[in-house]
């Protein structure tokens, strides 16, 4: 019964990040913003969240908000938007991939090499479905590689504070036991 519970927790958190990503990349407007919030929500209350998970996930979306102001700033990529830096379903987006850091994605951040190989092909694969879309647009494929050396930097330093929590190990056994 505890192994399905746990494996129930961690589906359920990977598949909210791929719907939550669906919407955002399908309906790029309010409306993600709405199911994008819902995800967040309802994970709020399906997992645990200490206050340790919940300032990791805080850290994580913050950085991964300044990547991707950068590299729109930079011009690597552009959105068809009336916000100025980024839409907002994106920053709601990027919660929500935090969110899953500390669950269905843990793996991938207790190994640096793990988190920099990962970063290099999850990051640019989602910006290119982005693209299929046309939730964005980038100006020259070769710019993917940027956002690959971009997102494989960002995993290893995601990684970096996953494991600098004091509390991982209370994370960890809460999400298991749910």
């Amino acid at each position: 019964m505890h192994r399905d519970f746990k494996l129930s927790k961690l589906v359920n958190n990977f598949v909210a990040f791929q719907l939550g990503w669906l919407a955002c990349a399908l309906l790029h407007n309010s409306y993600a913003v709405i199911v994008v919030a819902s995800l967040l929500v309802w994970l709020y209350f399906a997992e645990p969240w200490s206050k340790v998970r919940m300032a990791l996930t805080v850290q994580i979306a913050v950085i991964g908000i300044m990547m991707d102001i950068a590299l729109t700033w930079l011009g690597i990529y552009t959105f068809d938007s009336p916000y100025l830096i980024l839409p907002f379903w994106l920053v709601l987006l990027w919660f929500l991939f935090a969110s899953t850091l500390s669950v269905s994605l843990r793996w991938v951040l207790n190994n640096s090499l793990y988190s920099f190989v990962g970063g290099c092909i999850i990051g640019p694969a989602a910006y290119w479905g982005g693209v299929q879309f046309n939730a964005l647009a980038v100006s020259s494929n070769f710019d993917f590689i940027w956002v690959a050396l971009a997102w494989g930097v960002a995993m290893v330093l995601f990684g970096l504070l996953h494991r600098k929590q004091p509390n991982d190990r209370v994370i960890i056994r809460q999400a298991e036991e749910g």
